[in-house]
């Protein structure tokens, strides 16, 4: 790898060339595949994991190329079986006799590349193997289910995956966020701050404190979202309802009203 020759990269480059004064290394990204001619994070990780650490790596374009490939790969399988986990259940939704000895024989071939001196390049290979074969199955529910833990486990290695989360807000909770006393029970759910304030005081946190919320939001503060909106139609505040539904959607969590109360998921 030569700066000269423009094939010697940091990290930096990678992740945003022309910030870091590289545009031409943009526009060699767009070719191999990077549309916004950036790499992203995930895809340089799995990069790097795509070989054996005894040997030395040839790290190029194409190598970021075939790891984006791969990732889209896994996470398009992904999606798909939390699709079909979704579907309605079918007479004789079983795991299917395919995808179970697939499965089997390919957490059996992963793990045995990882125990073979961390062999990555043979545990790759067993994946995308899995990954095919499994491509051309009609999954069940059943099959979903087993199609996402394997790829959950496979993860625990290669930590590349988008998941999503889901959860429901059933109907008796959504009625405790209009019940004071209530509220104050769930005040030491939250950590100290404006939020737990208002829960303590018996209230709904307004739209203003919820919204000026940052970091990682864990399933608790989707809950208070979700609350808070309920409260908010109650009361016929209408404008904080919308507001936090768009907060939520902003924040690529997606609701739906249902029978049993609110569900809700990441995109």
């Amino acid at each position: 790898m030569s700066k000269r020759d423009g094939t010697f990269f940091t990290v930096k480059d990678l992740l945003d060339p022309v910030a870091a004064g590289r545009p031409e290394l943009g526009e060699k990204l767009v070719a191999a595949g990077f549309e916004d001619g950036k790499v992203a994070g995930v895809d340089l990780r799995l990069a790097l994991l795509w070989g054996r650490y005894s040997q030395p790596m040839n790290f190029n374009l194409d190598l970021l190329g075939r790891a984006k490939k791969g990732r889209l790969r896994l996470q398009t399988l992904y999606e798909r079986a939390l699709e079909a986990a979704e579907a309605p259940e079918a007479e004789g939704d079983g795991v299917s006799t395919a995808v179970a000895e697939a499965t089997t024989a390919g957490l059996a071939a992963f793990l045995d590349a990882l125990h073979d001196d961390l062999n990555m390049d043979k545990a790759m290979a067993a994946v995308f193997e899995w990954v095919t074969q499994v491509n051309t199955a009609k999954l069940t529910r059943a099959d979903a289910a087993s199609v996402q833990g394997t790829l959950e486990s496979f993860d625990q290695v290669l930590d590349v995956l988008v998941r999503r989360r889901k959860g429901l807000v059933s109907k008796d909770d959504l009625a405790a966020w209009c019940d004071p006393e209530a509220l104050k029970a769930k005040a030491a759910s939250y950590p100290a701050g404006p939020v737990q304030d208002a829960l303590t005081a018996g209230a709904t946190p307004a739209l203003d404190v919820i919204t000026a919320l940052t970091g990682e939001l864990d399933d608790a503060h989707v809950v208070l979202m979700v609350g808070a909106r309920h409260a908010a139609r109650k009361n016929k505040d209408f404008a904080a309802a919308d507001g936090l539904r768009n907060h939520m959607k902003a924040q690529g969590i997606v609701i739906e009203d249902v029978p049993q109360g609110v569900r809700w998921r990441t995109a």
